[in-house]
């Protein structure tokens, strides 16, 4: 915050000069004038760039962050590809797969809340989303990239393992989780509908869930494929 405050001030120098000069004669020899304006604000111009994308790699450096949708809806709704999981009730909670963390979502003011767990073969929490604060535990994946309605994880294997979006008209959710009776399902949308595929190891998984996001996230913070 001080460092946009200083540049901004720097900035705004320049242009008093500027009009200094042009407005108001004074003793300062007119190029002279110009040249500190020009100084100051060819100066000033870098550092706000640079400022910009340190903000952008102290945000994109995280391991946790929120969701933070636009949606104005009236009821609670999960989204795999063609298939709606609705609620008439404000609160919804997917528990279809046996011993596994649901998935619930309710409304908040009009607003998709979420919250659900992502585990490992060993029961360990990949990700965790609590009334749509998001945490990732760096040690157990390969590489995540999010916004302010979408967070993706990816595992160690590069495959998407967890992902979560907020739309206009419900949670589309996707996601590779172990159980804790030791079976590992895929979840997520095929054409025309959706799959949910259960194996006894990770590796033998087919379904794959399509990534949204570029990678890596340090080149690509937030950015999200075209197609």
């Amino acid at each position: 915050m001080w460092e946009y405050f200083l540049t901004t001030m720097s900035l705004i120098l320049g242009f008093v000069v500027l009009i200094k000069e042009i407005y108001f004669k004074d003793k300062i020899p007119k190029r002279m004038s110009y040249l500190i304006a020009i100084l100051i604000i060819a100066n000033t111009i870098p550092q706000y760039y640079l400022i910009y994308q340190n903000d952008l790699e102290k945000k994109y450096s995280l391991y946790s962050g929120i969701l933070r949708g636009d949606e104005q809806i009236n009821y609670p709704i999960i989204k795999m590809g063609e298939v709606r999981f609705v609620s008439n009730s404000p609160e919804l909670i997917w528990n279809i797969i046996p011993n596994m963390d649901p998935i619930i979502i309710w409304l908040q003011d009009g607003k998709l809340m979420l919250s659900t767990i992502i585990r490992d073969k060993n029961g360990d929490v990949i990700s965790k989303i609590d009334s749509n604060q998001w945490t990732i535990n760096p040690n157990l994946i390969f590489d995540r990239n999010f916004d302010k309605t979408a967070i993706e994880v990816v595992d160690k294997q590069d495959r998407v393992i967890f992902q979560a979006i907020l739309e206009d008209d419900g949670v589309s959710i996707s996601f590779i989780s172990y159980t804790s009776d030791g079976w590992v399902y895929a979840v997520g949308p095929v054409p025309g509908g959706a799959i949910i595929e259960k194996r006894d190891d990770i590796n033998e998984i087919e379904y794959k869930i399509e990534r949204i996001f570029m990678y890596p996230s340090k080149l690509h913070p937030g950015e999200r494929k075209n197609n």
